[in-house]
């Protein structure tokens, strides 16, 4: 009765968007651990390419700082420095590739969380007007019932008084009027 209830009023869908909902957020359904687990994962792989895009620049910095400074004195330049200079070239090419590359990875990352996040967002939303369309059902529902219920309290409270307390008056007084009658005689 509780399934063919749930179907007739439509709970069934709000069953269905539930677990969606706990799918993308903070629920115990198992679509909702889903998404949440793959939320957090993307949170996580987010907050390492942050890192390692932090390092890369750091480490760019670095290597512009010491070329920078081997470019202020190159008029005083011994073998050592010029051999430090092209190192110092290649590992500014190399932090330059990874600046870039890892920028490239935290914004699709970045986008991968956003993405994740609004589609939590939207399953929570859907779940909710859902929720309010069954609410309203209900309601609805509530209120027809109790005016048929009123309806038959009406029609039984003038039935009861259009036929019952007519038939019991009639009733009473026969009766009576057989005991005033047997009294009589």
């Amino acid at each position: 009765l509780g399934s063919r209830l749930n179907h007739v009023t439509g709970y069934e869908d709000i069953d269905r968007l539930k677990a969606a909902v706990v799918a993308t957020g903070e629920s115990t359904s198992t679509t909702e651990l889903m998404i949440e687990q793959q939320l957090t994962s993307a949170r996580d792989a987010a907050k390492a390419l942050k890192h390692a895009y932090d390092q890369a620049v750091t480490t760019r910095a670095s290597a512009q700082r010491s070329v920078n400074s081997l470019l202020e004195r190159k008029d005083r330049w011994s073998d050592s420095d010029v051999a430090d200079f092209t190192s110092l070239i290649r590992s500014d090419h190399a932090s330059n590739a990874a600046v870039a590359q890892t920028s490239a990875q935290l914004n699709a990352a970045e986008a991968d969380v956003d993405r994740l996040f609004s589609e939590l967002t939207k399953t929570i939303l859907t779940r909710y007007h859902e929720e309010q369309i069954w609410s309203d059902k209900i309601r609805s529902f509530s209120s027809w019932a109790n005016l048929v219920g009123l309806a038959v309290n009406l029609v039984v409270f003038v039935g009861a008084i259009a036929f019952v307390e007519p038939w019991k008056r009639r009733k009473l007084a026969e009766g009576l009027e057989g005991r005033m009658a047997g009294m009589m005689e």
